[in-house]
């Protein structure tokens, strides 16, 4: 019975959303592997050796979302024609300003915040057919 339910996320449009939430994900590690993580490590006194390590860490980690999202994209291309799933590319425009926010403490403006609802609305009419 549980099977029956999620037979309805195994389609390319369910694949092309996680493929852009993890994409996303993907930039958050990027960012952290490449910048943040020094800043971060350097507040705690922590050695630059640690430091370096975690850095490899986040890369592998980037390198592991990216590929799955990839996977994930090609997976929903090879199922369904590309304009009925491009849309779905729009989520990382609310997921990485979201996931930035709380992982790694940007700063959303109200600005920000009413250009993410008017994505969100794009979102919705795009994918009502």
């Amino acid at each position: 019975m549980i099977l029956s339910h999620l037979s309805g996320l195994n389609t390319p449009v369910v694949k092309a959303l996680l493929s852009g939430v993890v994409l996303s994900i993907a930039q958050i590690e990027l960012k952290i592997a490449t910048t943040r993580l020094g800043e971060t490590i350097q507040l705690f006194g922590s050695s630059s050796h640690f430091s370096m390590n975690m850095r490899i860490w986040h890369g592998i980690l980037f390198i592991i979302f990216a590929a799955t999202g990839v996977i994930l994209w090609i997976t929903a291309l090879r199922h369904s024609e590309l304009s009925r799933i491009y849309w779905t590319t729009a989520i990382c425009y609310l997921v990485v300003p979201l996931a930035s926010s709380y992982v790694l403490g940007d700063l959303i403006e109200s600005k920000n915040i009413i250009g993410y609802i008017f994505i969100t609305i794009g979102l919705f009419l795009a994918n009502h057919r």
